[in-house]
């Protein structure tokens, strides 16, 4: 993943878009300066499953492209 496309997913993750609250994304990396890693938390046990789940297929038909009319 690349540092620009962090705005993206963040939007997805945010309660106004999902319908899902709780969500963060964590950006991490180590005193040798490597590349950042990040790591999506939410909600645990069945139900944020089933809500990652949702945002998963919200990401998904954001990136099919626009039919063509």
């Amino acid at each position: 993943m690349r540092l620009e496309d962090l705005p993206d997913l963040l939007y997805w993750f945010d309660g106004c878009h999902c319908g899902f609250y709780g969500w963060c994304v964590i950006a991490r990396t180590d005193c040798g300066r490597s590349p950042v890693n990040f790591m999506i938390e939410g909600p645990q046990g069945p139900e944020g499953f089933e809500e990652a789940i949702k945002i998963a297929e919200l990401i998904e038909e954001d990136l099919q492209p626009d039919p063509v009319a």
